[in-house]
This record gives C-alpha cells, structure tokens and sequence, in this order.
C-alpha cells in the first residue's frame, strides 16, 4: 500500500535512484536500505528495470530523514503517513531549539565514550566486547561518523600505542581480526544492488595491509557505489584485468606501507597504462606519497577518506540499467 498523502500529480514516477537519493539527502545505499527493510517508499520500475521514484516518494524520504536526525529510528516511523511525518518532525522541531547545545555535547561523548570502550577493549583482550562496542556504534552513529570519528582514530591510536610498546601482538592480532570481520560485515551491509557504477578496489603488488582498501570499499559503497574487493598485494596487470574484465567505472589502490613509495608509484603507472583513459585511478595511504598525480599522469592522489567521497560523488554515474 502506497502510505503518501500528497497530490496525485506528485505521484507520477519519474525520478532514477541517484537523482531521488540527492534530492532527499540520502545516499542510494540508504535509500535502498529503508525500502528493504521498511517499505519506507515503494517505487514502481520502468520497462528496463530501473527504478522510479515520485515526487512523494521523495517528500516522503525528506521527512524520514528529518525525523531519523532527530533520533527517530526509521523503522519507527516508516509506518506513517506523510501528514503524521510532517506533524512529528515539527514537534521534534520545537523541542529541539531550546535543546541543541546539549545534544551536540552529547554527541560528542558518544563518539569519545565509544573510542575509550573500544580502546579498553583491546587493552583487555575482550574481543567480544570490541565487536559488540563497534557494531553498536556503527548502527548508532551511521556508517559515516563511525568510520571517520571512531573507526580511524582507534587504528590510529593502535599503530600509536604498538610503536610505543604500549601493545603486545597477542592485543594487535585479536583487534585486527575483530576489525576485519566488522569490515567485512559493514561492506556487505551496505552493498547496493546492481544498479550503481562499480569501483574495484585493492592494494598495489608488495602492500598487504588491507583496512585502507576496506575502509575505501565502506565510503564507496556508503556512497551508493558497488565495490569488487581483490584483496591485497596484486600487480597493476592483475588491477588492471580485473577492471577491464568487470567493465569499473574507476579503480582504487592503498597504499600503507612506506619506504615502498618508488615501487609503488611504478605499479600505479603500470595501471594507468593498462586501463582506459576514462576509468579514473585513486590511490591513497602513507605508501602512495612518491605517486605522480599530475594532470598529465591522470591519477588522483587521495589525502584522506573525505577525499574519496568528494570524487566518487562528483564522478559522472553510468546509465543505470
């Protein structure tokens, strides 16, 4: 049952997922994720399979949005009609005005109260308990917060604390296979279905450290991207074939290792050779600081995560099928 309450002329379909998910605020791997789970909005699909969004159903996604930013857990209100959406966002409106200096504070102590509970975790070998803090935060927070606030700063505190000698391998093997895990639950998670442009993605020949890759797969998927994940420590001709093979709309490398920057940047230039001039190359991390990101090179050195978000979101999307 279509749930909206507006106009009829509203509920022509005729928004594609990428234009229905900006216009309301969302990203695509959200908007999915609200129509499966909840039925937030139900489009209907054209003759090639693609979906199709109206007006209402975008109105609709706005005021879900607005009623989540408040705390309102979408599964609570996808139920409701647009009129009731409307009426609860501009109550939630008024009692927050009075409230929102505090509600930032205490946003913040959840992202440090979560950093010291993971942190504290590891320091304790409590693996289980790292596992449910994450999973816990990732849910509360979303994806993006959790992985640029908590995610990142813990792995930056735990390369900290093992150059230290603040952590034994024991703390270092049990948080990494904890971590991977949760990685490996998030992508897939936020995996869209086959509509969305494709970024493969791995790490050059010689570097095997893979959260770089991972966390790079996250904010891609996160973005409304499908990722193909090669694993790590591949050759550019591998890379290459690869994103050829899968017809990649870009492909992205990380790179943590340094004192391999020469080598690095030679696999880099071995990839731009191998694959289309209009397949954008990113590459990122520590290891990649020796790579030529010239305009002539064509190659996009990437300084952080937000980096990705901005060129995966600014990159021309293939027709969805």
């Amino acid at each position: 049952m279509n749930r909206t309450d507006s106009l009829p002329n509203s509920r022509e379909p005729r928004h594609p997922i990428r234009v229905a998910a900006r216009r309301a605020g969302l990203t695509p791997a959200t908007l999915r994720a609200w129509e499966r789970r909840y039925a937030a909005v139900e489009p209907r699909r054209s003759e090639a399979g693609q979906r199709l969004y109206s007006d209402a159903d975008i109105e609709r996604l706005r005021l879900i949005k607005a009623a989540s930013e408040q705390g309102r857990g979408a599964s609570s209100v996808a139920a409701l009609t647009n009129g009731q959406l409307a009426a609860l966002v501009a109550e939630d409106a008024i009692e927050s005005r009075s409230g929102l200096v505090d509600r930032v504070g205490q946003g913040r102590s959840e992202v440090e109260a979560a950093r010291r509970t993971a942190l504290q975790a590891i320091a304790g070998l409590d693996g289980l308990g790292l596992e449910r803090s994450l999973k816990r935060s990732c849910l509360s927070l979303g994806p993006q917060v959790f992985v640029d606030e908590i995610l990142v700063p813990v792995l930056v505190a735990m390369g900290e604390a093992w150059v230290a000698g603040e952590m034994g391998p024991a703390n270092e093997h049990l948080a990494s296979g904890v971590i991977r895990r949760l990685l490996d639950w998030l992508l897939g998670s936020l995996a869209p279905e086959s509509d969305g442009p494709l970024l493969v993605l791995g790490t050059p020949a010689g570097q095997v450290h893979e959260f770089g890759a991972l966390l790079a797969g996250i904010v891609a998927a996160d973005s409304g991207w499908r990722v193909a994940y090669l694993g790590p420590d591949l050759p550019a001709a591998e890379v290459a074939r690869a994103t050829l093979g899968l017809g990649a709309s870009a492909v992205a490398l990380s790179a943590l290792r340094t004192g391999t920057e020469e080598a690095v940047a030679e696999e880099i230039r071995a990839l731009r050779a191998a694959v289309p001039e209009s397949v954008p190359v990113f590459v990122g991390g520590p290891g990649a600081s020796g790579v030529d990101d010239s305009p002539a090179e064509n190659v996009r050195l990437l300084a952080d995560l937000n980096g990705l978000r901005t060129l995966l979101r600014d990159a021309p999307a293939p027709q969805s099928a």
